[in-house]
């Protein structure tokens, strides 16, 4: 009996249910498999399941199954599995029928989609019981592991270079309004995705790159992207693997008057040939696109390389790293250049007080993400170094599959030093803003200093005069247009001229004079000191 969407079995749900009862972390799990008709509007899960046939190397090639919905899904597992086979599902925007579905057929940890769903947030700490990670010790018998990286996209006011994606209104959010002026720093701002088109929406972090010498860059959105894998031998004791790979869509954005544009990175793909159409070869426009393209050119045609992808999933799992690495590469150089742009400012121009305050703020915070960015690194760095899990089928190590996995822990240690001498590159110009704004605060100390001199002055100027005319209030004479006022002048003018000396001559010949007299008692003894 065939089985449909509508009559998945609870089995798996129910287990979640259970689960979710006695600890927080499968919550978000449970409360997502129970939004079945929330999810009914929202764009389709898509699919792509890449067959490596048995046989080889007498059949070389890989399949691949590209479809849309639960339905297909259905259909295609119901279908046995040929022995020595390997199968790869890659699902992008999953949904809870699939959860359901593949969680059963295939007896999958549920940690595996729990991971995948946790969206909580990057830096702040909020729910803590939701983001206690496991032990090292109980990570190397897990059947699955997630890589998370940050995917930069441009904000452009052109649509149709860009895929037809759903244009967006930008907000200045958290901006700062000083006088008549908005200071917007650029890592306090975030951006939602359309929910529409995703089922898991995660935030992004936006950049407003600042102006250098009169040029303006484009705004820049670093999305925050998920990828979970997870591998399993086959039953039968046969050479060969079931893997399931979750990808997050496209970030697209709510409808508006700006467009997101594709991820930008550097192609990792083979030498381009003069015999290539490169013209009509479409474009990847997600990272599904994307996978699926290295895979089919890198597997094609080859049969020693799928003869060890049978017994070595994790070479398989190979341009997923490159695409993570190249991601990581175009982030850490928008930072720098960042980074070039404050430097420049600092050179050549001379920034208020309060662009100091505004650009050491802005440090702080990529300081933080710098190294948030260095501990994902690293974890991808070791996941190479182990070659994925302990519990994947790794047969025979042949040297192309060590060399892979080099080649890879070699690229994670390349963006480790890259990211650090960043991280250096922050630290220096934090000492150098911090001792600016300290020059900066005191000249201000000083201008203030020299305005509560003039109000001094001014108060020296007048006290004589305010003396002499209490003094002249008594009644008698001395009153203005009696006889004897002209003595209210005669003497304030002359005691007026008095204070004014006095006061020259303690700021100028007074200090000069106790100068050398402190000097001479220091240099006699001194003298006596050294006998």
């Amino acid at each position: 009996m065939s089985i449909t969407p509508e009559k998945l079995s609870a089995t798996y749900s129910t287990l979640v249910e259970r689960l979710a009862k006695t600890s927080t972390n499968y919550k978000a799990l449970d409360e997502f498999l129970k939004s079945t008709a929330e999810q009914a509007s929202q764009n389709p899960a898509k699919f792509t399941i890449a067959h490596i046939p048995s046989g080889l190397p007498v059949s070389p090639g890989i399949e691949f199954d590209p479809f849309e919905g639960i339905a297909g899904l259905v259909h295609r597992l119901e279908q046995p599995a040929a022995k020595d086979s390997c199968r790869l599902i890659i699902v992008e925007n999953i949904c809870a029928q699939t959860i359901s579905l593949l969680g059963e057929r295939f007896d999958i940890d549920p940690q595996f989609f729990a991971d995948h769903l946790n969206n909580e947030p990057w830096y702040r700490i909020a729910n803590v019981p939701d983001r206690i990670p496991a032990l090292p010790s109980t990570q190397k018998y897990h059947d699955f592991l997630q890589l998370r990286y940050i995917e930069p996209r441009k904000i452009s006011s052109y649509q149709d270079l860009f895929h037809g994606d759903q244009p967006f209104v930008v907000e200045a959010e958290n901006a700062e309004v000083v006088g008549d002026e908005t200071l917007v720093s650029d890592a306090k701002s975030f951006m939602k995705p359309d929910e529409k088109t995703t089922r898991i929406p995660r935030k992004a972090g936006k950049l407003t790159p600042r102006v250098r010498k009169g040029r303006e860059f484009e705004p820049l959105l670093c999305t925050r992207q998920v990828i979970t894998a997870w591998f399993e031998k086959n039953d039968d004791g046969s050479v060969g693997w079931t893997g399931v790979i979750l990808l997050d869509p496209p970030f697209k954005l709510p409808a508006g008057n700006l467009y997101c544009e594709p991820a930008g990175h550097r192609s990792f793909n083979r030498r381009v040939s003069l015999l290539d159409d490169v013209q009509n070869t479409p474009q990847p426009t997600s990272n599904h696109e994307a996978l699926v393209c290295h895979l089919r050119e890198r597997f094609s045609n080859c049969p020693s390389l799928l003869e060890s992808a049978k017994s070595d999933c994790f070479l398989v799992l190979g341009d997923i790293y490159r695409l993570v690495a190249s991601n990581w590469i175009v982030i850490n150089e928008y930072v720098n250049r960042e980074l070039a742009t404050i430097e420049y400012i600092l050179e050549k121009e001379e920034p208020t007080f309060r662009d100091l305050e505004v650009y050491l703020k802005d440090l702080y915070i990529y300081r933080r993400r710098v190294t948030r960015y260095h501990e994902l690194i690293t974890q991808a760095k070791e996941q190479c170094t182990t070659r994925g899990q302990r519990s994947w089928s790794h047969g025979d190590t042949s040297a192309l599959s060590l060399e892979h996995a080099k080649d890879m822990e070699a690229d994670f240690i390349y963006l480790q030093d890259k990211v650090l001498a960043t991280s250096r590159r922050i630290e220096k110009n934090i000492d150098l803003l911090t001792a600016l704004v300290s020059i900066g605060e005191g000249k201000q100390a000083l201008d203030e200093n020299r305005a509560l001199a003039k109000l001094s002055l001014l108060a020296t100027v007048f006290l004589p005069f305010s003396t002499v005319a209490t003094i002249f209030s008594i009644q008698g004479g001395y009153g203005p247009g009696e006889d004897m006022f002209w003595m209210f002048w005669a003497i304030a003018i002359p005691l007026t001229a008095l204070v004014l000396a006095l006061s020259v001559l303690y700021y100028g010949i007074g200090v000069s004079i106790l100068k050398r007299m402190v000097s001479s008692l220091v240099s006699k003894k001194a003298w006596k000191i050294l006998g």
